[in-house]
Formats: structure tokens, C-alpha cells, sequence
């Protein structure tokens, strides 16, 4: 094949970083803070190729690890679904990965890249990624070629049924369980009218779905998946004139088109910034809509519609919601027993039309109809108010450009989030140059355009009001902590051949932690340094050990953080300068994180350094948080009532009985209790330089940041101890029980399993990572057979000092919940007794390696690495003695992980007792016992769920 037509060498992500104070007009420094930063120029190179067939590839040379990501980027999306068959968009983007070339499908072929791959359908696109070590390129770009020239073939009637039948339950899960998708839809129906293409639900039905046959998927790839309507990123550590060469093996139609060499160029199709942009139409109703829906309180949506986005040019959109969360969050007046309990304004922009949309959460009993009101008024005043308020919104708006700006910068640091922003742009605008682009339409946007744009659509009289009141039949499915991700390919048989310990050698990557330079400073604070060339962005992250587990009473720690600050402010703020702090907290560590532009990194030690350094609680804080109390203790009594709480609660009191472990809220009864003396007890014992561990990870090098880190967090000194670890766990449980709660007419059944495992090491650990992935994939090939729906999930989880828990659940259907649950624990029996079986073993500890492989090519992962082995008594070395021991674990290693379990699992179930209860026996499955529904006034209470923690 003769190479593509025409090679363009173009500038890229490299003009960002210099052009943010050039195009801000914004200094470079805070008075206050140390230093001036040095803006890094990471600039990466560019080629573009443009194909006879109408196909764009855009090669971006990104050398900061030896990774290397292809995505491809369809336009077309849900909007584009033919009438009656609403969701084939989204239905066409899992069928793909179920052509088979070769004769196995696409899925298994990227199994064994040792990548991560994933793909998503919105309105307007539909987007396929994969990430994986660099030499698998050539493979990598033969099977996107097939994709694109094959997207459906070796796609049987019987491969679609099954497919169709997980898109189903993903829509149910969906549509019963979870409020996203139905608040979205139901939104948009007030917004635009029948006939609209945003009129209708852009997700579909499982009806729609029923509705759909096999032709119909390939009449819709026949139309939009063709290579004029494809734009092609490559980004990574590749090479252009590599990657030229095998471009030209791929097949005569991809790059010349249904004429081949010898015949016309296909024109590419129409970019989105080349369709005209109709005004947003008439609202179909005004009035306060209600409906029911999977929500833990009433939610109201307040949303108006707006021209077509996606053109390029969006700023006025994400400005005008920047200036409403202002002028929402000063202009409500919000007290703590306010009947409004949080608000935040959204902007969404789409090629047919955008919304924006503002989204509160209300309190049980609420009048929606005087919220309304109220939140359209402070809607008005945000445009109309005082001077203040206006000078406050041209505030947020040149901190909010800059804000945004130096967000793209960080972004571009993230090798998938980076080449599906070039993707999309290229695909919306025919221009390569996002980031300068993105940057000077920022820098184009005034305070007055926002505010004439708001004049013109944000009016009270355009306001459409959807209100989500709780439901009584269905539950809020549990999230899955393994989830976040399409799982494609249900019931495939992948042939393991190939995918020995040899074979998973060749592909896992140590990620070089052994030898990490560190030091532990004069005040003990210890001080790891991981070098990561061209990363535009520094990260540091710093762990403080203790947290609401290791406190008594409970939660303790989380309340005493909220009662304090800090008394320096002695650098200022990070904001100016394009950085960020925030701190989070746990049951048994607090993570303080720096994010700054590269070169920067000394002014984020500096503003941490006043963090931590003088922490103290506020006396005066605690005389004032009454009302602050009486707002959670009312709320929490509301909850505590509900079956929902009550049987997530009861699975951890079973599993940890009496120990902070097995609590998953506080009593706030007990924190008021607290003296303050206890609150600045745990303050000054946690934020101890002694206990404390940090990472850095950017372009820097260990000898520069030990001169930094010495300078500002060498000061930070505090003498008084405090505790850092939890009370000894309680024996683990002697036999199974299986706990009931009643919810009536419940279609779907919350399944929460739980055990206790054997206490996990540095040598155990790449074993029990294996389990819970072996779990995990079982647990998909068992829920076509018993109706589960798409957010099943296994996770095993231990905490510093060793112990260790499996979880298990998620929703299921409820006629087929007695055979699910059976099944669920035959899985975990047959599991302890003989292992698992070789096929899933191999494919899952497969799938483990890549996983890994993608975990370390993430900026963030050495750092969390690092933190996670200390945490746990460990060196750093482990993760480069992992690869090894993965390569070499067995099938009984994994019995031996999964072994305590069985037998002896808690088991709690929220659904129809009077169904789920002779199915049960049926299976042979003894209740323990059935905890029936208090009588309420309101029997529509909302759905909470039985979480994992």
C-alpha cells in the first residue's frame, strides 16, 4: 500500500504553557508566594496525515512513559438513533468489540495487548480508546483498521441477542436504580419538543433495545462508521515515520476509499463547526414537573436551552455556569436546617442545542414549588445584583479563566485525557491546535458577553422544573468499587494459549521504585522524590496517619478537621499561579495533594507547608457549629430510619461487630459530647512531620527537591503523639448468616455479601489482587443465567496492620434472586475448595497485568504506591517484585485467599421478603432473620443502598 497523501508537521500542546499569562494578562505570581514560577516548555511535536478516504490521524510524540494510546472517534452518537430504536448508538459501540478477526473477537485481542481499553457514546460521538506499552503499536493499529474497515463482522444473531440482552440490564440498572441517565432524559423532554433530536431519551429503553435487530446495526455502521466520519488520534512515546510506515499496510478502503488508489479523494464529512447552530426552540413546559425516580431525596432540576455547542467555542456556556454556582452559593441565604441542602449549576453543550441546568437537592417535605422560586430569583440577581455581586463574578471570571486554563495544562499531562480532547476538537472544528485554541477562546471571552448571553436565554419564563421524588418500588443499586467501566464480550471463551507466565513476563513493566530516592528530614518527616520527565505537572502528596477509626468516638477525626485551620497564611494561595490543594480523609490516614504547573513545585511545598505546619482547632468554630449539628442530626435520624440504611449498616456490624470498622456513619450525639480539648488533641497528633510520609513526582530531581522540602516543611514541628492505628478487629465470623429486610414490592433485590479473609502481605498481595479480579469476572459470566443487572461487583480490601475483607453484590432481578445469591455463594465455595478454573484464572491474571501496566503509566500511581507500602509497614519494592510474583501465582494461591470465606460469609438482602423468602428456602439457604419495614407515614420513601466500603 502506497503511504497516506498528505503529511502535515504542526506545533501542538507546546504553546499552552507559555501562552497562559500572555493571554490573561495574569502575573505569574502571588505577591505572597516564594518564588516566580518557571513555566516548563513541554512541548510536543505533531503530524497530521489526511487519507483519500476521508480519515484524519493526528500523531502526537508524548515521551514521558513508554505508553502509547490510539483512539478513534466516530461522529455519531445517541442523537443520530434511528426513531423507535433508541440506544443502537450506544449498542453499535459494544457489538464492536465482538467482531472477530482472526476468528476471536476484538475484546480478547486487546486482552492481550496488556492495555487498557474502553469506549463511551454521548449525543454527538462515539469514542473507542486503548493504552498499552508501545511495542504493541503495529498490532494495535492493524486491529483499529479492522474496527473501522469490519466493524461488525463475525457478529452471529446469537452474539447479538446476548449483547443486547447486557445492554438491557445495563438499562434497567440505569433507568431503576441509578438517577443519572432518567434525570438527564426526563430534563430534556421539557427542554426540546417531540422530533427534536434531544426530544427523546438519549440512552433508549430496554423496550427500544427489543425493538432492535441485527440489520438495523449494520444499516447504522454502514452509514456513520466510515472512514470520512472517523478522526484518529495516536499519542505517546511513537515515532511519526514509524507510525507512517503502518499506516500504509492498512486495508485500500480505509486509506484511499470505496474507489481506491487510482480514484477520487472522499471528501470528509461536514465538522461540527461547519453546521449552522439553530436558536434554542420554545420550552415544551413551563410548569414543575414530577416525577418518580431513584433518588435518596426530592431532586429538582431547573434547566433552560441553548444554542448548539461543540463548535469550539463554549466559554460563554461554562462561564455563565461558573457565575450562577457564584451567585447561587451567595445569594440563597442557605441556613443549616434549610429546606434547600445543596445546589450546584451545570453547563452541557451538544451540537443540536446545550443546556444549563441547575440541580438541587431538597429536604423531605420541601414546598418545590417556593424553591423554584426562590432559586429563578437568585437566577436574576445574579445578572441584576449590586455592584458586589458583580464585582464578584468578574472576579471568578478571570480566576475562572485562569482556573481552566491551567486545567487544560494538567489535563494534557494525562496521555488518554489528552488524545481524546485532541480527537474530539479535531472531529468538531477540523483544526489541530487544541489547546491554543481552547486557550484563546477562553482568553476572547468577556464578562459582558456572559451576561448578555444570559440576558438572552437564562430568563425566568425559558426555565423548564423537573422534580425527582423518592420512589417506593425500586433501590439504588450499589456502587461498585471495581466498576467505572463497560465490561464487553459476556460469555466469550478466550483461548489462554499464549498467555502463560513467560508470556506475562514479555508484557509486565516494573515501574522502578526499588531504588526511589528519599530522605527523612531533621523533624522526621520522611520525603520520597520519583523523577517523571515532561510531565507538565507536579504532584505532591503527603499522608498523615490517623482518622475516624482510630479515634473514639467515631468519626471524630472527620469533625475535628472540619472544627480547624490553619493560623499561616504565610505563601497565599496557589490558585494564581495554576495550582490546587485539597485534603481528604479516612477511617485511617488523611491525604494531603499539590497539583502545580511544572516548575512551580516550590510554591506548592511552600502553600502545604502553611497547611499543615500550623493546624489548630477553633474554639470558636465549635461554640458556633449548634445549628451546623442539628442539620446532621436530623438529617441522619431520617436516614437511620429507612431499610436501606438499616441493612447497610447490619452488614458491617455482623462482619466487624463492635469495632470502628463496622460503622459506616457517626452518632452525633457522641461528637457533641466531645470536649474541644479532645478535638485540638487529635489535631496536634495528627499533623506531626514524625508520622507523616510525602511523595513527590514530577520533573524535578531528588537533590533540588530536598532543598525545597527542607526550607518550608523543615520548620513544621509538633511534639504531642497521637493515635494512628485502630482498636484490635474482633474475631471474624464462626458461621453464615443470611439477614433480610423487608422492602415490599421491590423489583430488584440489594445483595451485600461480606467476609473475612486472611490478613494480606507484600507476599499475599498480588494473590488477593487476583481473587477479587477472578471474582469479578465470574460474577459477569454468572448474571446473564439469573438476571442480575450491570453493577455486580467483587472487591477485596485490606487496611494497614493487615486485616482483610472480601465484598460482594449488587442488584438482581428479584424473581431470580434465590438463584443468584445461591450462585454467588456456590462461586465462592467452589472457589475455596478447588480454585478457580484454569480458563478464567489465566484470562483474569492476564487482564491483572495489564491493569498494572496501565496503573503505573498514570502520574499519580507511584506516588499512591509509595504511600500505600509505607502505610502498610512495606518497602517500596514490592511493586517491582509484583510483576515476578503475579507471573507465579497459581490457582491454589487464589484458594488460599478465598478460603476463610466460605462458610462463614454475612449475607444481607434488601427486597420482597414474601418472594425472596421461598425462593431462598427453595435453594436451601437458611434466613437468619427477616427485619420487617417500620410503618412510616410516607411509604415512598427513597432508595438508599447496601454499600461497600
Amino acid at each position: 500500500m502506497r503511504p497516506p497523501r498528505k503529511v502535515h508537521a504542526l506545533p501542538s500542546r507546546c504553546a499552552a504553557l507559555g501562552l497562559l499569562g500572555l493571554l490573561f494578562g495574569v502575573g505569574c505570581a502571588a505577591t505572597q508566594l516564594p518564588d516566580e514560577p518557571v513555566l516548563k516548555d513541554h512541548a510536543l511535536a505533531q503530524r497530521v496525515f489526511e487519507m483519500k478516504s476521508g480519515l484524519r490521524v493526528l500523531v502526537q510524540q508524548d515521551h514521558t512513559s513508554p505508553q502509547v494510546v490510539v483512539t478513534s472517534t466516530f461522529a455519531v452518537g445517541s442523537k443520530d438513533d434511528p426513531v423507535g430504536k433508541e440506544g443502537l448508538a450506544h449498542f453499535v459501540e459494544h457489538l464492536a468489540f465482538r467482531s472477530k478477526p482472526g476468528g476471536e473477537q476484538v475484546w480478547d485481542h486487546l486482552k492481550r495487548t496488556g492495555g487498557a481499553f474502553n469506549a463511551f457514546t454521548a449525543a454527538d460521538i462515539t469514542e473507542y480508546y486503548t493504552i498499552t506499552h508501545k511495542d504493541q503499536l503495529p498490532f494495535l493499529l492493524q486491529l483499529e483498521a479492522w474496527r473501522l474497515a469490519r466493524t461488525l463482522e463475525g457478529v452471529t444473531e446469537d452474539v447479538f441477542k446476548v449483547e443486547r440482552e447486557v445492554v438491557r440490564n445495563e438499562l434497567r440498572q440505569r433507568g431503576e436504580t441509578t438517577v443519572g441517565s432518567k434525570v438527564f432524559d426526563e430534563t430534556l423532554k421539557q427542554m426540546f419538543p417531540k422530533g427534536h433530536p434531544l426530544g427523546r431519551t438519549l440512552a433508549g429503553t430496554p423496550e427500544s433495545m427489543l425493538a432492535t435487530q441485527l440489520e438495523d446495526a449494520k444499516a447504522f455502521v454502514k452509514q456513520h462508521y466510515t472512514p470520512d466520519n472517523c478522526t484518529m488520534v495516536i499519542a505517546g512515546d511513537v515515532n511519526p515515520d514509524e507510525v507512517a510506515k503502518l499506516l500504509g499496510m492498512w486495508p485500500a478502503e480505509v486509506l484511499f476509499g470505496p474507489d481506491g488508489p487510482e480514484g477520487p479523494a472522499v471528501k470528509p464529512r461536514k465538522r461540527f463547526n461547519e453546521l449552522p447552530s439553530a436558536e434554542p426552540p420554545p420550552p415544551v413546559n413551563t410548569k414543575l414537573v414530577k416525577v418518580k425516580g431513584p433518588v435518596l431525596e426530592p431532586l429538582l432540576m431547573i434547566g433552560w436551552s441553548l444554542p448548539g455547542g461543540l463548535r469550539g467555542k463554549d466559554s460563554k456556556i461554562s462561564f455563565a455556569a461558573q457565575a450562577l454556582n457564584v451567585a447561587l452559593g451567595m445569594g440563597l441565604e442557605r441556613k443549616f436546617k434549610d429546606a434547600l441542602q445543596g445546589v450546584g449549576a451545570f453547563g452541557y453543550p451538544m451540537v443540536d442545542g446545550s443546556i444549563m441546568v441547575i440541580q438541587a437537592s431538597l429536604k423531605q417535605g420541601a414546598d418545590p414549588e417556593k424553591i423554584r422560586r426562590r432559586l429563578l430569583d437568585a437566577v436574576a440577581n445574579t445578572w441584576a445584583g449590586d455592584e458586589d455581586v458583580r464585582l464578584t463574578q468578574q472576579a471568578y471570571s478571570l480566576y475562572g479563566k485562569w482556573g481552566t486554563a491551567t486545567e487544560l495544562v494538567r489535563a494534557s499531562g494525562d496521555l488518554v485525557t489528552s488524545a481524546l480532547g485532541l480527537a474530539e476538537h479535531l472531529a468538531a472544528t477540523g483544526r489541530y491546535t487544541f489547546f491554543k485554541d481552547s486557550l484563546e477562546d477562553l482568553a476572547s471571552v468577556k464578562n459582558t458577553d456572559v451576561k448578555e448571553f444570559a440576558y438572552k436565554y437564562l430568563k425566568r419564563e425559558r426555565a423548564v422544573a423537573v422534580l425527582f421524588e423518592p420512589e417506593h418500588d425500586e433501590v439504588n443499586a450499589s456502587a461498585s468499587p471495581a466498576g467505572g467501566g463497560h465490561r464487553f464480550g459476556a460469555g466469550s471463551k478466550p483461548n489462554i494459549s499464549g498467555m502463560g507466565p513467560d508470556e506475562l513476563r514479555q508484557i509486565l513493566r516494573k515501574p522502578e521504585l526499588a531504588g526511589v530516592a528519599h530522605v527523612q528530614l531533621e523533624n522526621g518527616l520522611t520525603l520520597y522524590t520519583v523523577p517523571r520527565k515532561n510531565m507538565p505537572v507536579a504532584r505532591i502528596k503527603l499522608r498523615l496517619p490517623g482518622g475516624n477509626a482510630t479515634t473514639q468516638p467515631y468519626a471524630l477525626a472527620r469533625f475535628a478537621k472540619a472544627l480547624s485551620y490553619t493560623r499561616c497564611q504565610n505563601h497565599g494561595s496557589l490558585f494564581p499561579v495554576g495550582g490546587r490543594l485539597w485534603d481528604s480523609g479516612g477511617d485511617m490516614s488523611s491525604t494531603v495533594d499539590v497539583e502545580v504547573l511544572a516548575g512551580n513545585l516550590v510554591n506548592g511545598l511552600a502553600v502545604m507547608a502553611d497547611t499543615v505546619s500550623c493546624q489548630e482547632a477553633s474554639e470558636e468554630y465549635l461554640m458556633n457549629a449548634g445549628e451546623a449539628f442539628d442539620a446532621i442530626a436530623e438529617r441522619m435520624t431520617y436516614i437511620r430510619k429507612r431499610q436501606q440504611y438499616k441493612a447497610s449498616a447490619r452488614l458491617w456490624q455482623e462482619l466487624y461487630p463492635g469495632h470502628p470498622y463496622g460503622q459506616i456513619a457517626e452518632n452525633v450525639d457522641e461528637i457533641r459530647r466531645v470536649r474541644f480539648s479532645e478535638f485540638q488533641a487529635f489535631i496536634q497528633g495528627h499533623y506531626r512531620p514524625d508520622a507523616a510520609v510525602a511523595v513527590v513526582v514530577g520533573d524535578v530531581s531528588a537533590p533540588e527537591v530536598e532543598v525545597m522540602a527542607r526550607k518550608y516543611l523543615g520548620p513544621w514541628t509538633r511534639g504531642r503523639s497521637g493515635a494512628s492505628t485502630a482498636p484490635p478487629v474482633p474475631a471474624a465470623p464462626a458461621e453464615r448468616k443470611v439477614i433480610v429486610y423487608d422492602r415490599p414490592g421491590a423489583s430488584q433485590t440489594m445483595v451485600g455479601l461480606a467476609c473475612r479473609l486472611a490478613d494480606t502481605s507484600a507476599e499475599t498481595l498480588p494473590a488477593a489482587d487476583l481473587a477479587e479480579s477472578i471474582l469479578t469476572e465470574s460474577l459477569w459470566e454468572l448474571r446473564e443465567a439469573w438476571g442480575a443487572t450491570y453493577g455486580m461487583y467483587a472487591a477485596i480490601s485490606s487496611r494497614p496492620g493487615g486485616t482483610t475483607h472480601m465484598a460482594m453484590g449488587g442488584a438482581i432481578e428479584t424473581p431470580q434472586t434465590g438463584a443468584g445469591l445461591k450462585a454467588m455463594l456456590d462461586l465462592v465455595a467452589k472457589t475455596a475448595d478447588a480454585g478457580p478454573h484454569v480458563v478464567t484464572f489465566t484470562s483474569a491474571r492476564w487482564d491483572l497485568a495489564r491493569a498494572f501496566n496501565r496503573r503505573f503509566a498514570d502520574a499519580d500511581a507511584a506516588g499512591n504506591a509509595i504511600l500505600t507500602a509505607v502505610a502498610n509497614g512495606w518497602s517500596p519494592a514490592i511493586w517491582d517484585e509484583y510483576p515476578e510474583r503475579l507471573a507465579t501465582l497459581t490457582r491454589a494461591d487464589v484458594k488460599s485467599v478465598v478460603e476463610p470465606c466460605a462458610g462463614h460469609e454475612i449475607v444481607v438482602l434488601l427486597g420482597d421478603a414474601k418472594v425472596i423468602g421461598p425462593q431462598l428456602e427453595a435453594q436451601g439457604l437458611t434466613v437468619t432473620e427477616t427485619v420487617e419495614e417500620e410503618p412510616t407515614d410516607d411509604k415512598k420513601k427513597a432508595g438508599d443502598e447496601v454499600t461497600s466500603r
